[in-house]
């Protein structure tokens, strides 16, 4: 996981104990209280006297949280997990327990976690794929009722029909990992909507006969696909913002929970069946995320602790190593400490150098990005460059470094301007939340239903990556999702 050389010793050293020793605590981050379980499961929201309609939900399957929008009537609808407020109640943390072969989200039994990023690490086994069809089944089943319960104005008398789109990291552009991330989208929907136990049983039956699932309509939303979700962030960003112009590039700093996704783009109006077309001159996806951050932080802390009791005394007790250890998975709702320092009270440490690479790290990210932009110039970048940061990541100290723009002065860095357009929930204090956009930008570009191109460009030649065609163009699914999306065309492709 590691995307740096090991420290040297004198960078994390213990200069002094100073009283009693305690561990940083996340209160109530570290516990999430899910909203109360659905009674049925069913694949469309029903009423008895009710006209059907369709709706866009964007899935964004994140390394620490489940995030969802649903895009219905021109509206955006951001799903609710949990009980709490702000934008913690719409972040579903990406983990998922099982007992007695069972599933479940509620802590019983064993926990699998680190769901996406085993996903991403090869060899894949079939276990951990189980584990993601368990554990998006499972979500599913429950956004579709909490939708209901939350906007029972907004969805009375009506059978919605479903168009799902899910995005993927950037780096899974191939046609090996795009079938893979379908595969669990498909038997993940139709775990969600049979009327059977969400277990592992039935996640590799699912999963085992799944070519013969694809012909199965009424297991599968009526419209699907996989998409990267450095494309639904653009779409995201350029629909957010009216002062954008189309002559603009892109570097897209994406930082997240197990990754920063670094991008050079240029964003431009799509022709045909294509709304936007992007071209990708580069895109560099690294473990720098905030989880990454902060383990990293502690088995440096439990390695001066180390050296410290080999060395001096007082001794450090065991029970405060174990407090460290018992933090070591970042909670999905929680905040990452700004510094190294703020994990242990009582204790004064030299931290110089623990999370420098974090920060170069993102840094050459961004250096290479805007490198790739010159380097490409002859190809039509263009001479104004916009730096975006997106993601939950984006808004600790620890990336404003990286993030500062006093050697990058040709671009024009911003976080707050962006918004997120007709998104309609009942917490005001929601939509005055400056972090909205970072975190939810990739499951509100993929809920309004937009599809463009995307080419990555390489010095040798230009790979072309046509999202609608390679996964909507199968048959009827492909037929049914077209006259769905003659409801959402805009004026512009008229």
């Amino acid at each position: 996981m590691r995307e740096r050389q090991e420290n040297s010793s004198s960078e994390y050293q213990i200069k002094a104990i100073k009283g009693s020793v305690s561990v940083i605590s996340f209160g109530e981050g570290s516990e999430v209280n899910l909203l109360p379980e659905p009674v049925v499961c069913q694949s469309g929201i029903q009423n008895s006297d009710f006209e059907v309609d369709v709706a866009n939900l964007g899935l964004d399957f994140g390394t620490s949280s489940l995030k969802a929008i649903v895009g219905f009537r021109s509206n955006y609808y951001p799903v609710p997990f949990l009980d709490d407020s702000g934008i913690n109640r719409f972040l579903l943390p990406t983990r998922v327990w099982e007992e007695e072969g069972i599933f479940n989200l509620d802590g019983r039994g064993t926990l699998h976690g680190d769901i996406k990023l085993k996903l991403l690490q090869p060899p894949v086994n079939e276990k951990n794929i189980e584990n993601a069809v368990g554990f998006l089944a499972l979500a599913l089943r429950r956004l579709k009722n909490n939708v209901l319960l939350e906007y029972p104005d907004d969805f009375k008398n009506l059978q919605l029909m479903w168009s799902v789109q899910m995005g993927v990291p950037s780096e899974s552009v191939t046609d090996e990992k795009l079938d893979l991330w379908e595969k669990i989208l498909c038997t993940g929907w139709a775990l969600s909507v049979a009327d059977v136990p969400i277990s592992r049983l039935y996640a590799q039956f699912f999963l085992q006969y799944y070519e013969c699932l694809k012909e199965t309509t009424d297991l599968l939303p009526e419209g699907r696909g996989v998409f990267p979700e450095l494309s639904a962030e653009l779409f995201s960003l350029v629909d957010s913002r009216a002062e954008h112009e189309e002559k603009t590039s892109y570097v897209l700093v994406d930082i997240g929970s197990g990754t920063t996704d670094v991008a050079a783009v240029n964003f431009t109006k799509g022709y045909k069946d294509y709304r936007y077309e992007t071209l990708v001159f580069s895109r560099s996806v690294k473990n720098f995320g905030t989880s990454i951050c902060h383990s990293e932080r502690i088995t440096n802390w439990l390695e001066a602790i180390k050296v410290w009791n080999e060395r001096r005394v007082p001794r450090i007790g065991k029970e405060v190593q174990d407090s460290l250890i018992s933090i070591k998975d970042l909670p999905a709702t929680a905040k990452l400490p700004n510094r190294a320092e703020d994990y242990l009270l009582g204790i004064e440490v030299s931290c110089s150098g623990w999370d420098a690479w974090v920060k170069g790290g993102v840094g050459t990210q961004i250096s290479d990005a805007f490198a790739a932009l010159r380097e490409y110039r002859a190809e039509g970048v263009h001479e104004r460059i916009v730096m975006v940061a997106a993601g939950g990541g984006s808004l600790s100290s620890v990336y404003q470094e990286p993030l500062s723009l006093r050697d990058r002065k040709a671009a024009a860095y911003f976080n707050s301007q962006v918004s997120l357009k007709n998104i309609k929930t009942s917490e005001e204090v929601f939509l005055s939340d400056t972090s909205i956009w970072q975190r939810l930008a990739v499951a509100y570009g993929l809920a309004k239903g937009t599809f463009g191109r995307t080419k990555f460009s390489t010095k040798s030649s230009a790979t072309t990556y046509s999202y609608i065609e390679k996964e909507l163009k199968k048959g009827k699914v492909y037929d049914v999702y077209k006259a769905y999306q003659a409801r959402f065309i805009s004026k512009d492709d008229v």
